[in-house]
């Protein structure tokens, strides 16, 4: 099944992702995402996951569980994040986000460990807090993106899909099942804007959510909530 690396520009952040394990990739718990669920027209008891469905993890070749969503956002902090109006993102487990960290052994050498902020050696990430409880984690060389996390989902990560380095390409559609039906916070696009910027922020992501449909896959689960929830809309 392999590992799939991964690495800013300049190489001071890289790590590996492993393929979803039952045994630790479907320990977390999360509420649908936006990009799933839009949360301005969605109330928060379907929002809330209460079945705790494992969303995150896809189907791959045969119809294993191999592959991880990702999707695009189009969200205020996003965007100012990293200058940029959409940004890609990958939902995989913590647990399935490995570093290397020296070894206790000593001899210069490394061992695979998942990720934990706590015990990263000092200077791998620079981190700020773009909102209570919400954490955006980049590279203090390049400048990077890298993570978003929050406090209410200590266990499922945000990973930047630029940072993949999947041998078929930017998409990484080995690894990575993409979500078609939305952007997410498209309605944000136009934030703070006005007159011919906020209408031209607002077509490229309305352009962006067409194209997507445009190429959809198939939903792999006809029983899950969200597919439940869209045929009763």
């Amino acid at each position: 099944m392999g590992l799939l690396p991964a690495s800013c520009h300049c190489g001071t952040v890289s790590f590996l992702i492993s393929r979803p394990d039952p045994s630790i990739s479907t320990l977390p718990h999360s509420n649908f995402p936006d990009l799933m669920l839009p949360y301005c027209r969605t109330s928060s008891s379907v929002i809330s996951n209460h079945a705790d469905e494992k969303w995150w993890i896809r189907g791959g070749t045969g119809g294993a569980k191999s592959r991880y969503l990702a999707g695009t956002c189009a969200c205020r902090s996003c965007r100012l994040g990293s200058g940029f109006e959409i940004q890609t993102w990958a939902f995989v487990p913590r647990a399935n986000i490995l570093f290397g960290i020296p070894s206790t052994a000593g001899g210069g050498r490394t061992e695979l460990k998942p990720l934990d902020f706590a015990t990263l050696p000092r200077g791998v990430l620079q981190s700020y807090e773009s909102s209570v409880g919400v954490i955006r984690e980049f590279c203090g060389r390049c400048g990077a993106t890298i993570f978003w996390h929050d406090k209410w989902r200590p266990d499922l990560i945000d990973v930047s899909v630029g940072l993949l380095r999947a041998p078929e390409g930017a998409r990484a559609e080995t690894w990575l099942e993409w979500w078609t039906d939305r952007v997410s916070f498209a309605e944000e696009a136009g934030n703070e804007r006005a007159g011919s910027v906020m209408n031209w922020a607002t077509t490229l992501i309305a352009y962006l959510e067409d194209g997507l449909k445009k190429r959809q896959e198939p939903c792999e689960d006809e029983d899950s909530l969200w597919a439940q929830t869209q045929r009763s809309c």
